[in-house]
């Protein structure tokens, strides 16, 4: 069972190609920017061409009433006296500009509200059009923000920024073909933007074409080598593609130039034990140890686990100490490290360090199964066998143990010749585990049993 175990943690161990780092999201504070949207959205004028005028009264409230209000920071009352202004007969202007309000509010349902019934009194309001897609984009409403983009670009107003925009909600939609084909155009409108180039690189991430996005992210880290995200994403897509060592050597240039995180150095150790170098593993799993900002417990625990699944025993008792310097761990992960500290000295044979852990853990776990089965082995080999028996017992009482419990006693009870105490164990054995290979050992017993009745009543 403990083999089994092992292996199952040595295959998560190397499975480079799923790497606890995130990927980065280059694109991620797209609509964090103001910057970009005011750029986007443009002056708060009007294009008679494309865009509702409005008339004289409107005008008047628009001048007297609306905008002090504005400029004195009263945005709550200028809404309510636009609100008491409109009619089903107002311009669209009007219910467009309530919309800003509201959009300035961060109130986007009811800025949406607004958007529509000025684009449903003007069908071609170019900027109650762009204003939809952004309140759209940032409540998530991806399939709505695309036909406003849309429909911006058939008004002619297809530059960088809308393709660039339009690109981000394709990508979001996991409509990579499209989101390709938006980025590429908005790059072909203005190169300088940097947003279009690393939209473009996430996108050829997601859709798996790693070669390409390689490539870029080479040219992005040339550009500015001190952003890290470009070189994990690098690393990820070297690893995608089984290209270790160049990953190692991106993770490597993140430490020298001191832009190391606890997970850019867990992510390097991972690489390492996947070459199976693992005193440099070690080194890097320790420096994701020491770092500022920490993983959580569980995972440097992993870590643990993994080099004792690999046998790698030196490092995993090094790394252990370390992480008990270091880590303050509750009593459930202290048992997780009792069980890692316990594994490595009974396979070290260094038995007796062992058993102090191992009795330090039932305290901690009185039905900790295999430290109890554990405990009653390595007394058996002492020969203290009623202090094995004892051990024995109370793992019989634990339901996923109990079996293996009554064939060890059962064992230990046959070596020491007293085979009467050995067959009710075996049958308890049986009972909640048939096996014909026990069942023929107990028939053995059961014969030898007979065989030491018999001599004893001839002597």
């Amino acid at each position: 069972m403990k083999s089994l175990i092992k292996a199952i943690l040595l295959s998560q161990a190397c499975a480079i190609g799923a790497l606890a780092q995130p990927t980065p999201q280059l694109t991620q504070n797209y609509w964090n920017s103001q910057d970009f949207i005011d750029r986007f959205m443009g002056a708060y004028g009007f294009d008679g061409d494309i865009e509702p005028s409005v008339n004289e009264e409107e005008a008047a409230v628009l001048r007297d009433t609306v905008s002090p209000l504005l400029q004195s920071g009263q945005i709550d009352a200028a809404i309510q006296q636009l609100a008491s202004a409109l009619t089903p007969d107002s311009s669209a202007a009007m219910d467009f500009t309530l919309g800003n309000m509201f959009y300035q509010k961060a109130q986007y349902g009811r800025a949406r509200q607004y958007y529509r019934q000025a684009i449903n009194k003007f069908k071609n309001f170019l900027r109650a059009y762009k204003f939809l897609a952004v309140v759209d984009v940032q409540d998530g409403r991806y399939d709505s923000a695309i036909q406003s983009f849309l429909k911006v670009i058939e008004l002619g107003q297809g530059d960088a920024l809308t393709y660039g925009m339009l690109g981000f909600c394709y990508m979001n939609k996991e409509q990579f073909g499209a989101a390709e084909s938006a980025y590429r155009d908005a790059i072909l409108l203005n190169p300088d933007e940097l947003d279009f180039r690393n939209g473009l690189i996430q996108c050829l991430y997601e859709a798996g074409r790693y070669a390409e996005a390689i490539t870029l992210l080479e040219d992005a880290i040339l550009a500015d080598p001190t952003k890290v995200q470009y070189w994990i994403m690098q690393t990820q897509a070297l690893t995608n593609t089984k290209q270790f060592q160049r990953a190692i050597g991106n993770l490597e240039m993140i430490k020298r130039m001191g832009l190391a995180t606890a997970s850019t150095a867990n992510l390097l150790g991972e690489l390492y034990l996947n070459e199976s170098l693992y005193d440099s593993a070690l080194g890097a799993f320790k420096l994701a140890l020491e770092s500022k900002e920490k993983l959580r417990n569980i995972d440097y625990i992993r870590i643990a686990q993994t080099f004792l699944a690999i046998g790698s025993y030196s490092e995993a008792e090094e790394y252990v100490t370390s992480l008990e310097g270091t880590l303050d761990l509750d009593n459930d992960q202290k048992i997780l490290v009792l069980n890692i500290k316990s594994d490595i000295y009974l396979d070290t044979d260094r038995r007796a360090e062992a058993s102090e852990i191992l009795q330090e853990l039932i305290g901690r776990d009185p039905s900790n199964g295999p430290a109890l089965l554990s405990l009653a082995e390595y007394n058996w080999d002492e020969m203290k066998y009623e202090q094995a028996a004892f051990y024995y017992e109370r793992a019989t009482k634990l339901e996923d143990f109990a079996a293996e419990a009554y064939l060890d006693f059962a064992q230990m009870r046959a070596a020491q010749k007293k085979y009467a105490d050995a067959i009710p164990l075996l049958r308890e054995h049986l009972r909640i585990k048939p096996s014909t290979r026990v069942t023929r050992y107990l028939e053995n017993l059961e014969r030898a049993a007979a065989q030491a009745a018999a001599n004893e009543a001839s002597s």
